[in-house]
């Protein structure tokens, strides 16, 4: 049987292995601590992991080794409290790994009263300083940013220049801001250019009227000139800056821009096919690019796209989206396009249940139930009921809302959901209770029927992993309603559970609640561990690690890729992934999300969103790039860090700060991941000394 091109090409990518720069940076070792110095940097450890600023981390402030100083500084900020005269003395410390994370922290922050000491540094000897200066800045504002960041935007050092390019352009009005990013898309330095037209996509796909985020409304005129300069970039040699022009040009209304338009659908570059596709994405708009796209692109990742964008489209792509429901074979593509049938035209894709039900792929049967929402019929309570008993907890948490909506009280035709085993499903009884509590013409049986709901998926949902996230939330539904009777007494009853993430979104509820304080006291330490464990971690994490992970599909060779682990900026992260591994727990993973151009996300034997080991950790937020390649962890809230990790499948800035960057792939970043659709699986993840770069060793059949 002949493959199609894209699945032959799969195939070459994961027998063979390559080398590809993802071009993140190499992290900078800091020297090798003494014993003194790796006990105190132990000690900041521990303390952040109590989530607790004691004695040792104050202390930690002015050790004599700079290590300990810089993550003293990151521990601060982590934590959280009132620490900014703290944090801005480090910003004149000797060491220039403890000023760039100092303005790091304080950037964190966001607090506007920080940008007058940012912009003191401005002219930072060192280089890392002063990239970590413009991304506080953009964090921060303040009447000092704008004017630290034009400096920082004639900045020798490129990356420095990169950065300061991202925090104008969040920072400038669109007005003036669209010359001075035309002007650095010119000759020069390739992330220079790259981040000058990320600013411009920006302004260029803005909705007209809409405010930016710098609060100025984003005109016609402005909008225009971005586009205009756009579409003089439309043949550039960077498939990066294509894919910005493809992004800008969303919904074309000129014929020069529909003519980009077709130009960009057949860019030999997947990833700039699949933004033009996204561009495209709305009522009525060139149908006819997505139907090409769509019957001639074989590349798995654009099809799922152009599926996702006909949902926009609306009722001229419901033949086309029939047609994929009933004929597509890829499981993940099939999914897609009853998702969008769903958007499309509810009415249809609520008659096709009856057979989507009995899909043998469950994120089939989970997209059908969504259709069955407000749906009331003999068939549709069939389906329902078929639905609600699937063996799959995707499917039955995705039944919740359908049953909920029906008559009657919402605990007692929830109760098989709040008695299910899943987690995935009784959060979503809770949610359905979040919504009843959410009506603003609810009665009091309405509001007593829902809190009834919570309290008893609380009652059902005690001990560790999983159930920690359905207990958080309860929390957040229970105050959807704001003060109800009983909601007080339930947060406050939350403030002796076990889990430290649970008493710390008790409290801040507590706090948000009108009419009174939250309880006293705090929320107490996450963790108790000994010192020793700590000293544990850094000395492993003082030798260079990295990992294989192969991957495989039904019918294929399996592939490889290589990781390096950032353990010198994420160690705790970096060994417990590690740790895990080890424990094949990876081991035979389905790959249970992938994002076009964005991210592929696995590490969870649920696949459901709800897979987690019994523990969690604290996130490791710091200034760490995010280039495609990128490997972090998905945090479920605060400091509830498990078992799932995902990688960019594009460069990706907004996440810097938000998610903890524990590696890079260093090896068969195009040749396999970027080749990664759901229901791939992980074979393996064998981690060893090293920093990646050594031959992968022969494949074991």
């Amino acid at each position: 049987m002949r493959r199609p091109a894209a699945t032959c090409l799969l195939a070459l990518g994961l027998a063979c292995a390559g080398t590809a720069d993802p071009g993140g940076k190499t992290t900078r070792q800091l020297p090798a601590a003494t014993d003194e110095a790796l006990r105190r940097e132990a000690a900041v450890l521990r303390a952040e992991d109590r989530r607790q600023v004691d004695d040792a981390l104050i202390g930690a402030l002015t050790a004599d080794a700079p290590g300990v100083r810089a993550r003293a500084v990151l521990a601060l900020a982590r934590v959280g409290g009132a620490f900014a005269d703290e944090l801005s003395a480090a910003l004149g410390d000797e060491s220039s790994p403890v000023r760039a994370a100092a303005a790091f922290s304080l950037g964190l922050s966001g607090d506007p009263a920080a940008a007058a000491a940012l912009a003191g540094r401005a002219a930072d000897p060192a280089a890392e300083v002063r990239e970590a200066v413009a991304r506080a800045l953009s964090r921060t504002g303040g009447p000092a940013a704008l004017d630290a960041i034009d400096t920082l935007l004639e900045d020798a050092d490129p990356a420095v220049r990169a950065a300061a390019v991202d925090a104008f352009e969040a920072l400038a009005e669109p007005p003036d801001s669209v010359a001075r990013l035309t002007a650095l898309t010119g000759p020069g330095d390739p992330r220079v250019r790259r981040a000058a037209a990320r600013g411009l996509a920006r302004i260029g796909s803005s909705v007209p009227g809409f405010r930016d985020p710098t609060g100025a409304p984003i005109d016609l005129a402005t909008r225009g000139r971005a586009r205009g300069h756009l579409l003089t970039l439309l043949e550039d040699p960077d498939a990066r800056i294509r894919v910005q022009v493809a992004t800008g040009l969303a919904v074309p209304a000129t014929r020069a821009e529909r003519d980009a338009a077709r130009k960009l659908a057949s860019d030999p570059d997947r990833r700039v096919r699949i933004a033009v596709v996204r561009s495209l994405a709305v009522p009525n708009a060139h149908l006819d690019i997505l139907e090409t796209l769509l019957l001639r692109d074989r590349d798995l990742h654009v099809q799922w796209a152009v599926l996702e964008s006909l949902a926009r489209v609306g009722a001229p792509a419901t033949e086309r989206l029939v047609d994929r429901v009933i004929n597509e074979q890829n499981a993940w593509l099939r999914e897609r396009a009853v998702r969008s049938l769903n958007e499309a035209d509810p009415s249809i894709a609520s008659r096709a249940a009856n057979s989507l039900s009995l899909d043998e792929s469950a994120g089939v049967r989970a997209a059908t139930a969504v259709a069955l929402i407000g749906v009331d019929t003999p068939e549709s309570r069939v389906v329902v009921e078929r639905l609600s008993g699937d063996p799959d907890p995707r499917v039955r948490a995705a039944i919740v809302p359908a049953i909920a909506a029906g008559l009657g009280p919402i605990a007692d035709r929830l109760a098989a959901a709040v008695a299910d085993p899943a987690p995935a499903v009784r959060a979503a009884a809770a949610r359905a209770a979040g919504q009843r509590l959410a009506v603003k013409i609810a009665d009091e049986t309405m509001t007593t029927d829902a809190v009834t709901l919570l309290e008893r998926v609380w009652e059902r949902s005690a001990g560790g992993g999983a159930e920690v996230l359905v207990r958080r939330e309860v929390l957040d539904q229970c105050v959807r309603g704001g003060v109800v009777p009983g909601v007080r007494a339930f947060l406050s009853r939350a403030l002796d559970d076990p889990e430290w993430s649970v008493r710390a979104l008790a409290r801040e509820h507590l706090a948000g609640l009108p009419g009174g304080p939250a309880a006293d006291g705090a929320a107490g330490p996450a963790v108790d561990l000994p010192l020793e464990r700590y000293v544990e971690l850094l000395r492993w994490a003082a030798t260079p690690r990295a990992a294989v992970v192969t991957v495989e599909r039904p019918g294929f060779t399996p592939g490889r890729f290589t990781i390096r682990l950032e353990t010198a900026t994420a160690p705790l992260t970096a060994w417990r992934f590690a740790r895990l591994a080890e424990q094949g727990f990876y081991d035979g993973v389905e790959v249970h999300r992938v994002t076009p151009n964005f991210i592929l996300q696995d590490g969870d034997p649920q696949g459901d969103g709800f897979g987690a080991p019994g523990t969690w950790a604290r996130e490791e937020l710091g200034a760490t790039t995010f280039p495609a390649g990128t490997m972090a962890m998905l945090q479920h809230g605060r400091d509830l860090v498990g078992s799932q990790w995902f990688v960019t499948l594009t460069d990706q800035p907004g996440l810097i700060g938000r998610y903890t960057a524990f590696a890079r792939v260093v090896q068969n970043l195009p040749g396999v991941v970027s080749l990664v659709v759901p229901g791939d699986r992980i074979v393996s993840v064998r981690v060893y000394a090293g920093d990646g770069s050594e031959p992968l060793p022969p494949l074991q059949r």
